[in-house]
C-alpha cells in the first residue's frame, strides 16, 4: 500500500505540475488529489508485484502523457503519443523481452489513459460548470454568472460541457446585444465548445423564425438572420438557408403590395409553391439545421396555407373566359368539342394526303383548334403551327425559309425528338434559300422515318401569305415551293387555315398551286358541346345558373364560341359586383347589353364582308321590314349569307344565325338608317324652302 501511494503521489505531483502550468495552483491542488486517489491502489499493486522498472517507465509515462495532453491537447498529442510510446515499447521489448513489454503495457495504459483524459476533458470543471448554471437558474442573471463559469477560466476544455448550448441560448435572448456577443465570442475563442455555441446560435434562429406567424412578419424574414457571421462559426446549413428565404421574403412582399383580392391570392399560391421547395430543400441539410428548420417551414406553410383559405372565401369568382386570344394547348379545359373535325382530319391524311384547307368565319376558333391539335391528335403525328400574321413571314423569300426550317426545327426539339438532326443557320440561306430548304427537308424526311411520325405543317391566317406577294415581299416561288411539299414529300402534310376559301381571293389563283384540295369547314360547336363551355369551362368553376339561363345563352349565340365566352364572361362580372354565386336571366339581358358593345369590332367586320344587297336583306330581316331589292338580287343575297353563316333556312323561312347579330344589327344599323333618312328628308325640305318651286325663265 505503501508503494501505491508513492506511486499515486508522483503521479498526482506529475498531474499537479501539469496542471499548474495551465490552470495555477488551485486546479494543480485538485489534479493531484483526484489522480492520486485514483491511480493509488493500481500503483501499489504494480509494485507489490516487483514491476519496479515497469512502474517506474509508467510514471515516466504517466507525467510525460500529463504534460504533453496540455500542451497540445487534440490530434497532434494523438499522434505523437502514439509514435512515441509505440516506438519506446519496441525497444523496450527488443531489450527486456516480450513478456515483460506485455506487463508494462499492461501496467502503463491505464495509468496513461487516465492522466490523458482528466488532462485533455477536464472533467473536473463540471462540479463548478453546474453549479453557476443552477445558481443563474435560480437568480435569473444569465449572463453575469456565465462570465465566472469555466468556459471563461480555461480554454482547452476539451470535453463538452453539460448544458452550455441552453445556457447560450438563454443569454442571447436575455440580452440579444451582449448575449449574442458572448455566443459568438465562445464559437470564435472556445474551439472545442464551438458546437455548443452553434447549436446556441440554432436555437436562437429557430425561435426567431417561430416568432413569424403572419404573411406580414414573413416579408421581413430575411431580416431576421442578420445577426449571423459570414464566416464557419454560423450552424452548418444555417446561411444555405438564409439565401432562400429572400425569395420568401420578395414574394411576401409581392403579396403586400397587391391590391386586388386576385392579385393577392395569386402571390400566396406562388407563395405556398416557394414553401414546398423551400421545405424539401431543408431535408438536405445536416442535422440538426435541417430538422430544425423543416419544422419552422412547415409552420410558415400553415400559417400561409390559413391567409390563402381565409382570402379564398372573400375572393371574387376568377373568370376562366378567354375572350380575345386562342385557347392555348395547356389551357386544354377551356377547348370544347371539334373531335369530328380531328377525325375527319386524320381521315383525309390516311386516305389521300391532300392539301388541305380549315376554313371557318372569324373567331370560330380555328387558330385555338390549331394550336390544340398535338393533344388532339395521335401522337404519330407532330403538328408544327405557323402564324403567317408574324410579320417575319412575309420578310423575303430567303427568310420565309429559314424561319420554315427552324419552326419545324424547334418543334421537334420541343418535344425532344430532334436529336441528330442538325439546327438550321440563317446564314445558310442567304445565297441559295430553296435549294437549302430541299437539302434539309430531305434530312427531316429521314429522321422523320427514324423516329417514326410525320409533321403536319399548318399555316395559320394564310391570307397573309397573297398580301405579301401583292406587296412584292415575296414571290410565288413560295407556293411553287409549297407545291413541291405536297406532291413530294410523303413525310409532310400541309393544311392551310383562314377565313376566306381559295377561289375568293384575287391576287394569286391558288388553285394554279394546290390540286386536290379538300376543305375542311369548322362552324359553331354543338349545343351540347357550348352548354359544357358555358357550366363547366374549367373543373373548379362555381358559378350556377337560374333555370333558363343557359339555354337562353345557347338560343343568342347558336354556338358560336366567341360570343358564348363573351356572355359567360360578362355573367362572371356581374355576379362579383353584387358578390352572388348564380346567374340570373336579368343578369343576362344586362351582359346581353355590354357584349353588344364589347364584341361590336366583330359584328362590325361581319357587316362590312357583306355588300349593299346583303347588308339591305340583314337590314330587313332585323326590322321584318321588306326590302326594295329585286327578287334575282335578293335570292343572291340569301345563298351569300348562308355561306357566310350569317343567315339560316329553318322551317322555310330565313332568319339569322346567331340571335346576337341580329339585335346588333337592329341597334346599330336600322338606326343608323332611319338618321340618314331623317337627315336626308331635312335636307330636301330644307331645299325646298330655299327655293321657289318654279323658277321663271329670264332667256329663251
Amino acid at each position: 500500500v505503501g508503494g501505491g501511494l508513492v506511486g499515486g503521489l508522483i503521479e498526482g505531483l506529475g498531474g499537479g505540475l501539469v496542471d499548474g502550468l495551465f490552470d495555477g495552483p488551485f486546479g494543480g491542488l485538485f489534479v493531484g488529489l483526484v489522480v492520486g486517489l485514483f491511480v493509488g491502489p493500481f500503483g501499489g499493486m504494480v509494485i507489490e508485484s516487483g514491476l519496479y522498472f515497469e512502474l517506474v517507465v509508467g510514471l515516466i509515462g504517466g507525467l510525460v502523457g500529463g504534460l504533453i495532453s496540455g500542451l497540445f491537447s487534440g490530434l497532434f498529442f494523438g499522434l505523437f503519443f502514439g509514435l512515441f510510446f509505440g516506438l519506446f515499447f519496441w525497444l523496450f521489448s527488443w531489450i527486456g523481452g516480450r513478456d515483460e513489454a506485455l506487463r508494462f503495457a499492461v501496467a502503463c495504459f491505464p495509468v496513461m489513459l487516465t492522466s490523458f483524459a482528466l488532462m485533455f476533458g477536464r472533467p473536473f470543471y463540471w462540479p463548478f460548470h453546474l453549479a453557476q448554471l443552477y445558481r443563474t437558474r435560480r437568480s435569473g442573471n444569465w449572463l453575469a454568472r456565465f462570465r465566472h463559469s469555466p468556459v471563461h477560466w480555461d480554454e482547452t476544455i476539451g470535453a463538452p460541457l453539460p448544458w452550455l448550448s441552453d445556457w447560450l441560448f438563454e443569454i442571447a435572448k436575455a440580452d440579444r446585444q451582449e448575449g449574442l456577443a458572448e455566443v459568438l465570442w465562445v464559437a470564435a475563442e472556445r474551439p472545442f465548445q464551438r458546437k455548443a455555441a452553434q447549436k446556441a446560435l440554432l436555437k436562437l434562429v429557430a425561435h426567431d423564425l417561430r416568432q413569424i406567424t403572419t404573411v406580414t412578419q414573413l416579408a421581413q424574414v430575411d431580416k431576421a438572420l442578420e445577426f449571423l457571421p459570414d464566416d464557419n462559426l454560423a450552424p452548418a446549413g444555417v446561411k444555405a438557408a438564409a439565401e432562400r428565404m429572400t425569395k420568401l421574403a420578395a414574394l411576401a412582399q409581392d403579396y403586400q403590395v397587391r391590391h386586388t383580392p386576385n392579385g393577392q391570392h395569386k402571390a400566396l399560391l406562388e407563395l405556398q409553391r416557394e414553401l414546398l421547395i423551400f421545405q424539401q430543400a431543408m431535408v438536405l441539410l445536416p442535422k440538426p439545421s435541417g430538422p430544425e428548420l423543416q419544422r419552422v417551414a412547415a409552420q410558415w406553410h400553415a400559417t400561409v396555407n390559413a391567409a390563402e383559405a381565409e382570402l379564398r372565401q372573400r375572393l371574387p369568382l376568377a373568370s376562366p373566359f378567354i375572350t380575345g386570344n386562342p385557347v392555348q394547348e395547356h389551357e386544354a379545359d377551356l377547348f370544347k368539342g371539334r373531335h369530328d373535325l380531328v377525325v375527319k382530319l386524320e381521315e383525309a391524311i390516311f386516305s389521300q394526303r391532300p392539301s388541305l384547307l380549315l376554313y371557318g368565319r372569324r373567331r370560330t376558333g380555328k387558330t385555338s383548334t390549331l394550336l390544340n391539335l398535338p393533344r388532339l391528335m395521335s401522337s404519330q403525328f407532330v403538328p408544327v403551327f405557323i402564324d403567317c400574321q408574324n410579320a417575319r413571314w412575309s420578310d423575303s423569300d430567303a427568310m420565309f425559309c429559314y424561319h420554315l426550317t427552324r419552326a419545324l426545327h424547334d418543334e421537334l426539339a420541343k418535344r425532344k425528338l430532334a436529336e441528330g438532326l442538325a439546327q438550321p443557320q440563317k446564314s445558310e440561306f442567304e445565297p441559295h434559300a430553296f435549294t437549302r430548304l430541299d437539302e434539309f427537308l430531305d434530312e427531316l424526311e429521314a429522321h422523320s422515318r427514324r423516329i417514326g411520325k410525320q409533321i403536319l405543317l399548318t399555316f395559320d391566317e394564310y391570307e397573309r401569305l397573297e398580301e405579301g406577294i401583292r406587296d412584292g415581299k415575296l414571290t410565288r416561288a413560295v407556293l411553287n415551293q409549297i407545291r413541291a411539299i405536297v406532291q413530294h414529300r410523303e413525310r409532310l402534310i400541309v393544311l392551310f387555315s383562314g377565313s376566306h376559301r381559295f377561289e375568293e381571293l384575287q391576287t394569286v389563283n391558288w388553285s394554279d398551286y394546290l390540286i386536290n384540295v379538300q376543305t375542311l369547314h369548322l362552324s359553331f360547336l354543338a349545343r351540347d358541346e357550348a352548354r359544357e363551355l358555358i357550366e363547366h369551362p374549367t373543373p373548379e368553376f362555381a358559378l350556377g345558373y337560374a333555370p333558363g339561363v343557359v339555354d337562353r345563352v345557347l338560343d343568342l349565340t347558336h354556338g358560336q364560341p366567341y360570343l358564348v365566352q363573351a356572355l359567360g364572361s360578362e355573367l362572371v362580372n356581374l355576379i362579383n359586383r353584387d358578390k352572388r354565386k348564380e346567374a340570373t336571366l336579368a343578369d343576362l339581358e344586362v351582359a346581353v347589353g355590354r357584349v353588344l358593345v364589347a364584341v361590336e369590332a366583330y359584328f362590325e367586320n361581319n357587316w362590312r364582308d357583306c355588300n349593299e344587297a346583303e347588308q339591305a336583306v340583314l337590314r330587313g330581316l332585323a326590322t321584318q321590314q321588306a326590302d326594295e331589292l329585286a327578287a334575282a338580287e335578293r335570292q343572291r343575297a340569301w345563298l351569300s349569307l348562308s355561306r357566310k353563316e350569317l343567315v339560316e333556312q329553318r322551317d322555310g323561312q330565313w332568319r339569322y344565325t346567331v340571335e346576337l347579330f341580329r339585335l346588333w344589327v337592329k341597334q346599330e344599323k336600322t338606326t343608323e338608317m332611319l338618321a340618314m333618312s331623317s337627315d336626308a328628308q331635312r335636307h330636301n325640305e330644307a331645299f325646298a324652302s330655299a327655293f321657289p318651286t318654279q323658277i321663271p325663265l329670264t332667256h329663251r
